[in-house]
């Protein structure tokens, strides 16, 4: 296990991408279900989440939350790394469609204030697959354009609640901030982040 920080929750300082790729493969491997927050620099985050995908995609079918790139970007991402997105489902804010909409594996949602109706969108997925599943949530920091630290931490605490409820491997993606993470942080089973992040965070 890499080093954990001395701060007031697991903080896990990885070396490089290759040392968290290996994490995303331990996190898919494993039978227990689990709640991990990623914490890395705005650059790294795409890629970074197609690699979590790429690990998963094949023994588990998933639901990917975004809020900054929309479905149909995200699913050319995935075809070009050879990630079959036939299983994987989207909840999509990033579109600006302006009303709740569906199409195929997609849905729309207008609102990243609106955590109820996100909420309950991703209960029905969770309880529409049976056996082990993955959640990806990108990038919950974006949601604090809408939402207050404490009511996203609220959001936070009850997705935790639902991973360990529903065979379920919840991975949220996050960059550096210091009073939204030691808000989400405890709800996480472990937090991962690189070297030059964790310096931040103990900043």
């Amino acid at each position: 296990m890499p080093k954990a920080v001395s701060i007031s929750y697991k903080y896990y300082v990885l070396e490089n991408d290759a040392v968290m790729a290996d994490i995303f493969t331990e996190l898919c491997a494993s039978a227990i279900p689990s709640a991990t927050l990623m914490v890395l620099p705005f650059s790294k985050l795409k890629n970074m989440m197609v690699r979590f995908i790429g690990k998963c995609f094949k023994t588990m079918p998933g639901l990917v939350v975004s809020v900054n790139i929309p479905a149909s970007a995200l699913q050319k991402q995935f075809q070009s790394a050879g990630i079959s997105t036939n299983k994987i489902f989207f909840i999509d804010f990033a579109s600006g469609t302006p009303s709740i909409a569906r199409e195929d594996n997609v849905l729309h949602l207008s609102r990243p204030s609106d955590l109820t109706s996100l909420s309950i969108a991703i209960s029905q997925f969770l309880e529409a697959i049976e056996g082990k599943k993955f959640l990806i949530i990108d990038t919950i920091n974006t949601f604090l354009i809408y939402n207050t630290p404490n009511i996203l931490a609220s959001f936070v605490h009850s997705l935790s609640e639902k991973a360990h409820k529903h065979e379920l491997k919840l991975c949220v993606f996050a960059t550096p901030e210091n009073e939204l993470l030691n808000k989400i942080a405890p709800f996480f089973d472990n937090t991962f982040g690189l070297n030059h992040e964790a310096a931040e965070v103990r900043a």
